[in-house]
């Protein structure tokens, strides 16, 4: 009798047929946490973007002046339009103008002063789409302009996150004049 020393065609089959689902619980297994990592990541990137937004937006709102925030129709979309103390150019030293609006896919706070004839564009975010600008009254958001608001929030799509940064007051901004000036 000859002795075989190889492997049968069953023991082969076998063999190939529980690599194959090792390799594809694996397979699974690595997929999940890769998706898990992926879907963290964007979880973490939208929280980033709404404490951004949300603070750029607070320091506008609170330092706003009194009845200044309103929603401004552009020719093709709409903006955020206030009066603010929050001068990222000018630190403060004097009211400017801002304006949050989309162009070009990006979301601009523009900051302006018409006395001195300056205007400074900042892009905020990037691939963005959808602006949304709500004042809040008597328990809701609305889409229209609410002079002595409290409360403000913006609303957009970026890069395929849901954005919503809400800013609010606790005092009534009545303690300024028009020209920021306490009363």
């Amino acid at each position: 009798m000859k002795d075989n020393k190889g492997f049968t065609l069953a023991e082969l089959l076998i063999a190939v047929a529980l690599a194959g689902i090792v390799l594809t619980g694996a397979y699974s297994v690595f997929n999940t946490i890769i998706t898990a990592r992926d879907v963290s990541v964007k979880a973490g990137d939208a929280v980033t973007v709404n404490a951004k937004l949300a603070s750029l937006l607070s320091a506008d709102f609170r330092q706003a002046v009194r009845n200044t925030a309103e929603i401004e129709s552009l020719s093709d979309r709409v903006a955020l339009k206030l009066v603010t103390h929050n001068s990222l150019y000018f630190q403060g030293a004097m009211p400017v103008e801002v304006l949050y609006y989309i162009e070009d896919k990006y979301l601009i706070r523009e900051e302006s002063l018409p006395l001195m004839d300056f205007e400074q564009k900042m892009p905020i975010l990037p691939d963005a789409d959808n602006l949304t600008v709500l004042f809040y009254e008597a328990g809701e958001y609305h889409d229209r302009t609410i002079l002595g608001t409290n409360m403000i929030k913006l609303r957009l799509d970026t890069s395929g996150i849901k954005v919503e940064a809400v800013a609010g007051s606790y005092h009534q901004n009545g303690m300024f004049n028009s020209l920021g000036i306490g009363e």
